[in-house]
């Protein structure tokens, strides 16, 4: 019975890269608002309505063709196929131009079943089709965003907003952590909850990780400015394998081995551990100081991100820091103990939210689309900055309605995730050059 309401939403999103060029935003809001308004529709609808359903498809081909010159033949096509139920809106024709820079990006599918704003997201591990999504609402979900986009499993469990999730390296396992006090080990495959950890000082959780070589250890931050490493197999924190900062733990990352871990504070300081991957001993390291040129209202460091590889020249150990202070930070990891030394600083739009920034794949072909370096920010956009390039310009990309939180890219770089304060979640693909 939606067939047709499925077709009049597929022929505004055929006309929307056309619609208010100068304001992108305020396209992904008409978009969302018609598909809900027909989603309101398909389920109310009876099934006398089919022939009134059909006239008005008509009708509103005629004046998208009259507004914007698009061929009502492809305006009534059936072959578009948008998804009003769980409001899967695949919206591949539409183009969102940069204000910035000629290029742009294609949305392919847009996602609104979390209530509150999304806390992180993150592809499986060399899997270019599994998102895993965490939201303030006390859920997470598992989505298959590729060839089309479904949510697979709802997690929920979590008595308060969930504030960080991880694949465990084989994609079997998902850690999440919340502001309940509690760490859950779910089953990947079914959603099912394995575990559960409670904190032992009940302090809020913000940050965990798995340890990329023992994957039955895990790290975690918490809102006391505890990092604990914490045995899931037998549930207990080991001896020497907690370490106090002196500040609330905001994020955390470890390096491809599992022999470092960076811990930033909401002071503006990134810590760095040497950990034994076998007995879970925490080593204090090095200790970095952000020197913010304004002041901040929210936490100071809000992510850290990790790589080996920060360009085309050959390996270079990199973390890519966001921080309140309207700034990205680009650090070289100069020793074996974690010390940093700034390589560069580029502005963008934060200065209170918790916002994430990742490394994207670096792709081969000269000359490509590669900006290394992503992140949101609190204007709604996406920021790109090119690693090699010596210019510390971001590229921004309107996206959102409300501020992007959170950003990931799957491991071919072909797939870009974005989720905002609202609960929305954008995936984009590949931009035209």
């Amino acid at each position: 019975m939606a067939n047709v309401w499925q077709n009049i939403l597929a022929s505004d999103a055929l006309c929307n890269h056309l619609r208010t060029p100068n304001n992108p935003c305020l396209k992904t809001l008409y978009l969302r608002r018609r598909a809900l308004l027909l989603q309101e529709k398909s389920t109310k609808a009876s099934s006398n309505e089919e022939s009134f359903r059909r006239s008005y498809l008509q009708l509103r081909s005629t004046i998208l063709f009259e507004r914007y010159g698009v061929p009502k033949e492809i305006l009534c096509s059936r072959s578009r196929s948008v998804s009003l139920r769980g409001m899967n809106v695949s919206l591949s024709e539409k183009k969102i131009h940069s204000t910035q820079d000629d290029r742009y990006m294609t949305i392919q599918q847009m996602l609104d079943h979390h209530k509150e704003a999304i806390s992180n997201l993150t592809f499986a591990k060399d899997e270019a089709s599994l998102l895993a999504c965490a939201s303030l609402d006390g859920t997470l979900s598992i989505c298959e965003v590729s060839p089309f986009c479904r949510v697979l499993h709802i997690l929920s469990g979590h008595a308060a907003g969930v504030t960080d999730v991880h694949w465990s390296d084989r994609n079997e396992w998902l850690l999440s952590c919340s502001i309940d006090a509690s760490l859950r080990l779910w089953d990947a495959q079914t959603g099912k909850c394995l575990r559960i950890f409670r904190d032992p000082t009940k302090s809020s959780i913000n940050c965990c990780a798995f340890l990329p070589s023992n994957n039955n250890l895990v790290v975690v931050g918490n809102k006391r400015g505890m990092l604990q490493i914490l045995n899931t197999s037998t549930g207990i924190f080991p001896l020497n394998g907690s370490s106090q900062i002196g500040a609330p733990v905001t994020c955390l990352t470890c390096d491809g081995l599992g022999k470092l871990i960076w811990a930033g504070d909401d002071r503006g300081y990134i810590n760095s551990f040497l950990v034994d991957s076998a007995t879970g001993r925490l080593i204090k390291g090095r200790r970095v100081e952000i020197q913010p040129s304004v002041r901040t209202q929210g936490p100071l460091v809000t992510s850290i991100s990790f790589t080996a590889w920060a360009g085309r020249g050959g390996r270079d150990p990199s973390l890519l820091v966001s921080c309140a202070a309207n700034a990205l930070f680009l650090y070289k990891i100069v020793d074996e103990q974690g010390g940093l030394r700034l390589k560069r600083r580029c502005p963008l739009a934060h200065h209170q939210s918790k916002i994430r920034s990742e490394f994207c794949p670096v792709t081969s072909q000269p000359g490509a689309w590669c900006p290394n370096l992503v992140s949101g920010g609190e204007d709604g956009c996406i920021y790109f900055l090119h690693v090699d390039s010596t210019s510390t310009t971001t590229r921004r990309i309107p996206a959102h309605a409300s501020a992007v939180l959170a950003v990931a890219a799957n491991y071919d770089g072909a797939l870009l995730a974005s989720g905002d304060s609202r609960g929305i979640i954008m995936l984009w693909g590949k931009p035209s050059l």
